[in-house]
């Protein structure tokens, strides 16, 4: 049964991973059915001596059982729905690792399960480094923002580095000590040395921060190893590690050079000018909302526009984890975080210097589960550096995987005693049970209305109007309180309002679509996306004063939108108002330098003509 187990927990972190890491809810839905699964079948599975004890696994239960709870308990329902599943999804994945998973031969199998997908996704990341263009596998599309960067089976470069950083520590940790010969070792080096090179061709600056703080943690969990089992300084491995890292450090100067972009980007590993500055900023200022608890799963779409600064992309994320958990969850939830993670270094502190305690004679020349303690130290340390400057923790795929590392650490503090009492098994296969039978619930829920969103959202990005509407419609039928499926129902309306011929019918579709934005509206209230086309609307339909209160609303809620000063623009010139007009086009213009605004200013001064 551990074995179905092990298997089904593969399945789920492969297939959130290769779907674009699970980052739109659709595409998480195939992970957390599979985890669902692997919860019912670990509840038949025998009593494990080696599952975590003592109080680090509670700090787990904590942690992810406030953010679930938070979550729960959000303002908008939509937003939080990623991370009440993530979370749930996360503690089944830890107990799972702490108390089902825990023979290291079958975590050395995920270890090597995961080294293939990295290769693969090193593979990917090539053609996308090499072709600068913006292919990836499945027909998936991302951003030409990252043009000339590998990004692999993710969107963005930044999270194909986070999940390389790991890959790479583990496969370093076990080249140094599992219990095989040397031609594995040496694959495993190799292995190694790929991800290494995959992580140079993202040019993420965080991945290679975070990468040397892992590798820094794992050369010194080595040495003090060596150390203490030789009682002297092991002069022959640091000459050798010493002169390896130096032809790594070689290979990739020079692969850089080869590419101005990644050159670029490396002399700008400390850039004064980062956007994430500015998003750091209105993090923390959506955190002293509500200092205590924060304010609710996935608010920073929400708060972060009404904080923005300057010429600011939309902010979904903080690029920091640390201050992103602090604002929508509080002091509760960042010291719980913190706490989760401090509690689990610790455990693994502990577990390496257990593990000095065995005779070297019972373990030949390497350690199967040395390699495991010090590749899962490794990799959080990188983590947790990452954390500083990205959002890899709120990438699903990136953060099941952090939870098994975390799981891994917490057994491997533990020492055996024999089966935990019944009633502590009892505890732990209720929260199992809960969560798992949650998951479930949930993927097949969700799964009709979140697949019709993307087809509608896709068919709209081609320019299909009448399929955006149909996939909408049926959407609705399955899923009536996600309030995207109304968005892009109004949507595909207002596109054909726009190309119909006869007035009539196109006011006819123009008052349907309003009909849509305005319920997307209720479901979402504080989203300026929403609100600003349900205000033009209003306005094409000759009800001001109602878009007036919607445009006051959106600037309420998102003050540096370019596109509602514009828009608001638009509504003061149709209605006579051309010095109303003026400020609002020339405020568009200040924010983003917006060419439409500027155009219908030039316009109203007189010079466009």
């Amino acid at each position: 049964m551990r074995y179905l187990v092990a298997f089904l927990l593969a399945l789920a972190l492969f297939a959130t991973h290769l779907l674009i890491g699970g980052t739109r809810i659709l595409f998480a839905l195939p992970g957390l059915a599979a985890l669902a699964l692997a919860a019912g079948a670990a509840l038949l599975a025998r009593r494990e001596s080696d599952a975590a004890r003592g109080w680090i696994p509670w700090t787990a239960v904590l942690f992810f059982g406030f953010v679930a709870v938070r979550s729960a308990l959000s303002p908008f329902e939509y937003l939080a729905w990623p991370n009440l599943s993530v979370a749930l999804a996360c503690l089944v994945v830890y107990i799972l690792s702490s108390r089902v998973v825990v023979d290291a031969k079958l975590r050395l199998l995920l270890v090597a399960a995961l080294v293939g997908l990295a290769v693969y996704d090193f593979g990917v990341g090539a053609r996308q480094f090499r072709s600068g263009g913006d292919w990836m596998p499945f027909g998936f599309l991302r951003s030409a923002d990252y043009r000339g960067r590998a990004s692999g089976s993710f969107i963005c470069p930044n999270h194909l580095a986070g999940f390389l950083n790991a890959v790479a520590l583990f496969a370093f940790a076990a080249a140094l000590w599992i219990r095989r010969g040397r031609a594995w070792r040496l694959a495993a080096a190799y292995f190694g040395v790929l991800c290494l090179a995959g992580v140079v061709l993202t040019g993420s600056r965080g991945g290679f921060l975070s990468l040397a703080v892992g590798g820094a943690v794992l050369a010194a969990l080595a040495l003090h190893r060596r150390f203490q089992v030789a009682g002297a300084l092991p002069v022959k491995p640091l000459l050798i590690g010493g002169g390896v890292a130096m032809l790594v450090a070689i290979a990739g100067i020079v692969a850089i050079g080869q590419s101005s972009f990644l050159s670029a980007r490396a002399e700008r590993i400390v850039d004064p000018t980062d956007i994430r500055l500015k998003l750091w900023r209105a993090a923390w200022a959506q955190f002293q909302l509500e200092p205590v608890i924060g304010t609710g799963a996935g608010t920073f779409l929400i708060y972060g526009r009404t904080f923005r600064q300057g010429v600011v992309q939309d902010p979904i994320h903080v690029h920091n984890d640390y201050l992103h958990l602090a604002a929508e969850y509080g002091l509760v939830g960042l010291l719980a975080g913190l706490g989760f993670a401090g509690a689990h270094l610790w455990a693994g502190w502990r577990s390496h210097r257990r593990l000095l305690t065995r005779r070297p004679s019972s373990e030949g020349n390497g350690s199967n589960a040395v390699a495991l303690n010090q590749g899962a130290l490794a990799a959080t340390a990188a983590l947790l550096a990452h954390s500083v400057v990205d959002f890899n923790l709120h990438i699903p795929a990136n953060a099941l995987l952090y939870a098994w590392i975390a799981g891994l650490l917490a057994s491997g503090h533990s020492v055996s005693r024999g089966p935990a009492p019944w009633w502590v098994e009892s505890i732990w296969r209720a929260l199992l049970l809960g969560p798992g039978l949650w998951l479930g619930w949930f993927a097949w829920q969700r799964a009709a209305g979140e697949w019709h969103a993307e087809q509608a959202r896709v068919a709209l990005r081609d320019g299909q109007a009448a399929i955006a509407i149909r996939e909408a419609r049926e959407g609705l039928a399955a899923e009536g309180r996600n309030p995207w499926l109304h968005f892009y129902l109004g949507e595909g309306r207002w596109a054909l309002a726009q190309q119909a011929r006869e007035p009539a019918a196109g006011r006819s579709f123009a008052i349907a679509a309003l009909e849509a934005y305005t319920r997307a509206a209720a479901l979402s209230p504080l989203d300026s996306r929403i609100l600003i086309q349900q205000a033009w609307l209003l306005t094409l339909l000759g009800r001001s004063d109602e878009a007036g209160w919607v445009y006051a609303r959106a600037l309420a809620v998102d003050p540096a939108n370019a596109g509602i000063w514009r828009t608001l623009g638009h509504h003061y010139r149709r209605h006579g108002q051309p010095a109303a007009a003026r400020e609002a086009y020339q405020r568009a213009v200040e924010l983003a330098g917006d060419a439409e605004a500027r155009a219908n200013l030039e316009d109203l001064s007189g010079k466009g003509r």
